[in-house]
């Protein structure tokens, strides 16, 4: 869980970058898994670290890794493949450059499917993050489905959303190409706040930070807010207050909102 981010051209991916990142060993080694299967969904609410856990296991891989992020403009079909192409280009040169013009969703899925099978020497990892920003678009579920199902076995795709997508889970599944990582696995423990606690100077009893996570019900950002100066008010609601991560996004709600004009 980072406490502050940017988005910078690292490795030439666009993998973001934090300032301060806890060290999460037990959520590292469920990450390692991400190399033996062809499709992992990371699926919960905001504040879960979702791109901040996917981020730091990227730029510590031995894996390459392209990194696409959407926007709301992809729920249109050619903005959405055109993108595509470009955040590949890392793992697969040339992949822009000999792609025709967008046809149909299936095709163009088949032609980065076809082009990664023929030119990827290496298993790569492909992440899609903030997915939930094509719910509903159809083109662009049927793009991505046709592409999941003809990847090649050395490409792993990471798609990262708040909720799950369109796909074929039930035979992706069976198949035992799916990793699922959800909030439980993403919950902050003990252990991770004392790392986060130390990296950011927070002097605390260990007591006190198992306090702290047990009311935050493991919510990371809420968890690592808690490890920052607050407003006195804030610091009740959030530490003391009933309703856990609840208790806090009210709190913010409220504050921000006493902020405004009439």
């Amino acid at each position: 869980m980072s406490i502050t981010g940017q988005s910078i051209n690292t490795r030439n991916a666009d993998i973001p970058v934090y300032g301060v990142v806890a060290e999460r060993h037990g959520l590292r080694d469920v990450l390692e898994n991400i190399r033996h299967h062809r499709l992992t969904l990371l699926s919960a609410p905001p504040g879960y670290g979702k791109t901040t856990a996917i981020a730091d296991y990227a730029l510590q891989s031995d894996l390459p890794t392209a990194w696409h992020s959407l926007q709301e403009r992809e729920r249109d079909l050619p903005a959405m493949y055109w993108h595509s192409l470009q955040s590949l280009e890392f793992i697969a040169p040339g992949i822009s450059v000999t792609a025709g013009q967008l046809t149909s969703p299936d095709e163009s899925a088949a032609y980065i499917a076809s082009y990664l099978r023929e030119h990827l020497t290496q298993h790569a990892i492909y992440v899609m993050d903030d997915l939930h920003y094509i719910a509903a678009a159809p083109q662009v579920e049927r793009w991505l489905r046709e592409l999941v199902r003809q990847l090649p076995p050395t490409c792993h795709l990471v798609l990262i959303s708040r909720a799950l997508p369109d796909l074929p889970l039930a035979e992706l599944i069976a198949r035992g190409d799916v990793l699922a990582i959800g909030q439980e696995q993403l919950r902050f423990t003990a252990e991770d706040a004392s790392n986060l606690a130390i990296k950011v100077g927070a002097n605390l009893p260990d007591s006190d930070l198992k306090d702290r996570v047990q009311h935050l019900e493991g919510w990371p950002v809420g968890v690592a807010m808690s490890l920052r100066p607050l407003p006195a008010d804030l610091q009740i609601g959030l530490l003391r207050g009933s309703g856990g991560p609840e208790a806090l996004f009210d709190a913010l709600a409220n504050g921000i909102l006493k902020s405004l004009p009439p």
